[in-house]
């Protein structure tokens, strides 16, 4: 098999699995249709409560260099 005969086999796939029958059970199963605002647990959630924590900002430290004078050379 290569990659010039997905095509072929997708072609004859899709029309197979995109009956009303399965496209009616994916939305069921998934609580999208009818709505079911249960279908996930709370526990389902918890790997986003990494990212639901307050953004601290640092700021940057100050540049504590002195000024130095550079030269510049023109060639007008």
């Amino acid at each position: 098999m290569t990659i010039y005969d997905i095509s072929g086999m997708a072609r004859e796939a899709l029309p197979r699995a995109l009956v009303p029958n399965n496209v009616i059970k994916g939305f069921k199963v998934s609580g999208i249709k009818p709505f079911n605002k249960n279908i996930f647990t709370d526990d389902a959630f918890l790997p986003a409560s990494v990212t639901n924590q307050p953004i601290i900002a640092q700021m940057p430290e100050k540049d504590t260099a002195a000024p130095h004078a550079s030269t510049y050379d023109a060639v007008i």
